[in-house]
């Protein structure tokens, strides 16, 4: 369902209708209409929230002239706690919907932290950058954020943002403060319509920027045109964070998943494409607040997240007691690697037997190397895992895969049945704790035409 509701300063739509929205028991997202409402703002309340935001943050006096659109915007900016007493030029991030970025009393919903976060990683040695947020245009919101028509929208002005930002607000921000304006140091960040224009952006305007945090991105506004969020693909040289909630609808969910499965697959050596579909998360503010710390320190940190792929071989053993992988086998161990081609995969681990040797090989190339594992015998692969900062291909067993995948996260994995060949569990580590996404490969062709 992807309606429209009016929250404060904020115009945004609605996609998860579960009991929180409609009082409908539904896990996928219905197509209604709901009626835009006027709420009242949370700093118009009989018991307002306290301003939240730290001294790092101020609201620029003027507001910005968007010359193409014939309107202005008020420009909300955190400068990195050593930006006073030092001459150093910083990174930069363009973040949309500025009002809910520093402060719970201009936030409808709650605030993302961002200084609050930005903050501690400064006073941590890790990372220092300037934010520009570009408050949001409430009625005007969802129409300046959309790059495609969509007739639940109506006009489509994503575009014309942009250049706002490329051809007004950035060469002004690159003028009045110490910024590294060059394409790899300046990033842009957005929730639901502000995911889309920042995926967006990524794909038509990556000669400004370099560096993409894209969350709870609202794909249906591509309706049955997905291949136009895969064209022309990452550019050379980006970082990209794509996050999802579990809980955000089935729809979102597949949504994200097809589209960053060929954004995958077409990833260039040089970039990073950081994926995190988060158990348990909603389409809110808490939840996009709760991933700032990865999302920015994948984007802009100098160590990006580390990486598990853990699967069975691709193939049910036939025949004799070591059987290679069939041609339908290997293609589909070939698809596997090609999704993480990309990838740096230092250490390929697979049993003694064929079919996960088979499986493993398929993703050698320069800079990757194939070693043996006992199946029966985990725990030293376990602590060579864990005593490791490199990312890893680990091939196995029915029974192997799901107890390694619980041990490193905690969660409970079943044991694989005969119908999940081409599952893929996907560990992502940030600050010592493990993300897990579970993806099924589709069938090759090779596969299809045994009817398989």
């Amino acid at each position: 369902m992807h309606g429209l509701k009016f929250f404060g300063s904020k115009l945004f739509e609605l996609k998860l209708f579960g009991l929180k929205f409609c009082g409908l028991r539904r896990s996928v997202a219905l197509l209604c209409t709901l009626a835009v409402v006027s709420c009242q703002p949370l700093s118009d309340a009989p018991n307002p929230p306290k301003h939240t935001a730290s001294p790092q943050v101020q609201v620029l006096p003027m507001a910005v002239p968007m010359t193409e659109l014939q309107r202005q915007r008020t420009i909300r900016l955190y400068l990195p706690p050593s930006y006073g007493h030092s001459d150093r030029r910083y990174p930069v991030l363009y973040m949309h919907d500025g009002q809910n970025l520093f402060d719970a009393a201009t936030g409808y919903a709650g605030e993302w932290q961002v200084d609050e976060t930005l903050d501690r990683l400064a006073a941590s040695g890790q990372l220092e950058l300037i934010v520009v947020g570009i408050d949001n245009g409430a009625a005007l919101r969802n129409q300046e954020l959309v790059p495609f028509v969509h007739p639940e929208i109506g006009k489509a002005e994503g575009e014309a943002y942009l250049r706002f930002i490329i051809n007004d607000l950035k060469p002004y921000i690159d003028r009045q403060y110490r910024t590294l304006p060059s394409r790899e140091h300046t990033g842009l960040m957005g929730s639901s319509l502000g995911g889309l224009i920042t995926h967006y952006a990524g794909q038509h305007h990556s000669d400004v920027f370099g560096r993409f945090g894209v969350l709870s991105p609202s794909y249906w506004v591509a309706g049955d045109e997905k291949a136009r969020l895969s064209t022309p693909g990452i550019a050379e040289k980006s970082r990209w964070f794509v996050s999802m909630g579990s809980n955000e609808g089935d729809l979102m969910v597949a949504d994200f998943q097809q589209v960053t499965a060929q954004l995958q697959r077409d990833l260039p050596k040089d970039s990073q494409l950081t994926l995190q579909l988060v158990a348990g998360a909603e389409h809110n503010e808490a939840a996009w607040a709760a991933l700032m710390e990865p999302a920015l320190l994948a984007l802009f940190g100098n160590n990006p997240p580390r990486q598990l792929l853990l699967s069975r071989h691709m193939e049910k053993a036939e025949g004799s007691d070591d059987p290679a992988l069939s041609p339908c086998g290997m293609a589909q161990a070939q698809a596997f690697a090609a999704q993480f081609k990309a990838t740096a995969l230092p250490k390929l681990f697979h049993t003694p037997y064929r079919r996960t040797q088979q499986t493993a090989q398929a993703f050698l190339q320069s800079g990757r190397a194939l070693q043996s594992y006992d199946p029966r015998q985990v725990e030293p692969l376990l602590a060579e895992l864990n005593a490791s900062t490199d990312n890893a291909l680990v091939v196995g067993h029915s029974n192997t895969i799901p107890a390694l995948v619980t041990t490193l996260t905690g969660e409970q994995v079943a044991p694989l049945g005969e119908q999940d060949y081409g599952r893929i569990y996907i560990l992502t580590q940030q600050q010592q704790k493990w993300q897990l996404e579970i993806r099924q490969l589709p069938l090759p062709a090779e596969c299809q035409a045994k009817g398989l």
